[in-house]
């Protein structure tokens, strides 16, 4: 019996960590202009188009906004 109690509670924490992956996600790149330099204070929005959920952030001094999520 102490074999299948240990075994369950495996089962529980990889599922536990399948189920956390799932929810978290980060998108990265970088904002540039014609010349290829990066542009400092973009704004940069992110949609979800199913549900209009909006995310913002603004891009730093080299021109990489980074917009996370862990819901």
């Amino acid at each position: 019996m102490a074999k299948r109690t240990s075994w369950a509670t495996v089962l529980a924490f990889c599922f536990a960590a399948n189920a956390n992956a799932q929810f978290n996600g980060s998108i990265e790149g970088t904002v540039t202009d014609a010349s290829q330099a990066g542009v400092p204070d973009a704004q940069v929005v992110l949609v979800q188009e199913d549900t209009q959920f909006t995310q913002r952030t603004i891009s730093s001094v080299n021109g990489f906004p980074i917009i996370s999520s862990a819901e």
